[in-house]
């Protein structure tokens, strides 16, 4: 590696996995952190099928990834049917593409649900209490909320998607030249390896 790599990577392979999870959980916290909305990617029918969510929670300690969605839209349904995901992430301020791969599942810690239910914005809780799924066809124009929300019910749609990470590809462009490192989880923990950008 070269002077000019270097100085867009940290030194070694462990700095650079610690850096990603640093990088995601602080994204977690700031709404306006570029990582804090990466796209995830699941299989519909076999056929990918993307769509920009915000990311609620990052553990490191677990490998984990925390999203909200609402449980009768088609991606949750896509998710229990095939758990394969991919998250593409990109940060143009430090031109740091993050890609990670793992499985998703739902959490049932009612709990831990309700929870995130009472920190979520009146604002947000709206999205959770249409009376047709995400997706379903409108006759007009519109957001398909009702005038009045039934706190209850648009708790019942709210689930908290939890993605348990196994592959970080780390991918940092720099004009004296990209790095790139990609990392895999297993029972002794992380393995990491050099890779051409």
């Amino acid at each position: 590696m070269t002077a000019g790599h270097a100085a867009s990577l940290p030194g070694d392979l462990a700095a650079v996995l610690n850096a990603a999870w640093q990088l995601l959980e602080a994204a977690a916290g700031d709404i306006a952190a570029p990582l804090r909305t990466p796209v995830v990617i699941g299989l519909a029918d076999n056929v990918p099928d993307g769509r920009v969510m915000v990311l609620r929670e990052c553990h490191p300690s677990t490998a984990q990834l925390i999203f909200h969605t609402d449980l009768r839209s088609s991606k949750a349904k896509n998710l229990q049917r095939d758990s394969r995901v991919a998250i593409v992430g990109y940060d143009a301020t430090r031109a740091l593409q993050l890609r990670l791969q793992g499985r998703a599942h739902f959490q049932t810690d009612e709990a831990a649900i309700d929870a995130a239910w009472r920190a979520t914005s009146p604002t947000a809780r709206r999205n959770y209490a249409t009376h047709l799924p995400p997706g379903a066809r409108l006759e007009s124009a519109g957001d398909g909320q009702p005038e009045s929300i039934d706190d209850a019910t648009a708790r019942r749609n709210f689930a908290r998607m939890i993605v348990d990470i196994a592959h970080i590809d780390w991918l940092n462009l720099a004009a004296t030249g990209h790095s790139r490192a990609v990392f895999d989880a297993s029972a002794g923990g992380w393995t990491g390896t050099w890779r051409v950008p």
